[in-house]
């Protein structure tokens, strides 16, 4: 006996291709979401093993690697967690938002829009798990605010579109619409950030 198909099937394109469809946004959403979708396609779908023997595969294999990563203890985005102790993963965003405040006033003065991140990967001699890098790149940001103060604005703004702090103590340089300042310990940055602006820009 011929099982019962609805229109709706056979406008798309047959039994097979349904099943393939819905397979796939199964799939899809166990990958973008790490849930049970499947197991719950699997039990709910009341004419799964009857239209779709196929998808009953599928699924069970999805939720094979839903065991294995519980097994493991933690969901696949554990892997790029960061690892570092607590109070310097504060120590550094305390100093990220605090350098994103001094570039927004500096971006005041000299009426640009000038973004500011710290670059970890060159700082990581910097004493006391960073504290205090962002005070110490303050003294270039405030040599911006000098030359926009002084007239030299436009320069500026077509010049410098963000900020990079690091504690590798590089000193300033600009790379593209990026202004780099490597500051070091007990220095301030100001002087020879201006000098170096002055012939740059």
């Amino acid at each position: 006996m011929a099982l019962p198909v609805d229109p709706l099937q056979r406008k798309s394109g047959g039994i097979w291709r349904v099943c393939f469809n819905d397979l796939v946004t199964a799939c899809r959403d166990f990958a973008a979401n790490r849930s049970f979708t499947c197991l719950i396609h699997l039990v709910f779908n009341k004419a799964l093993v009857i239209w779709c023997p196929m998808k009953a595969f599928i699924c069970t294999f999805c939720l094979f690697f839903a065991s294995a990563f519980a097994a493991a203890g933690a969901e696949p985005v554990a892997l790029v967690q960061d690892d570092r102790p607590l109070e310097e993963q504060r120590i550094r965003q305390a100093e990220e938002q605090a350098l994103r405040g001094e570039a927004a006033y500096t971006s005041g003065q000299c009426g640009a829009s000038i973004s500011a991140r710290i670059d970890w990967r060159r700082s990581g001699n910097w004493p006391n798990a960073g504290r205090g890098l962002a005070r110490a790149c303050d003294g270039a940001l405030s040599a911006v605010e000098a030359l926009c103060n002084s007239g030299q604005a436009d320069k500026v703004r077509s010049k410098i579109r963000s900020f990079q702090c690091s504690g590798d103590g590089s000193g300033p340089s600009l790379s593209g619409t990026t202004l780099r300042f490597g500051a070091s310990p007990g220095s301030n940055g100001f002087g020879q950030t201006r000098r170096y602006l002055e012939g740059a820009l």
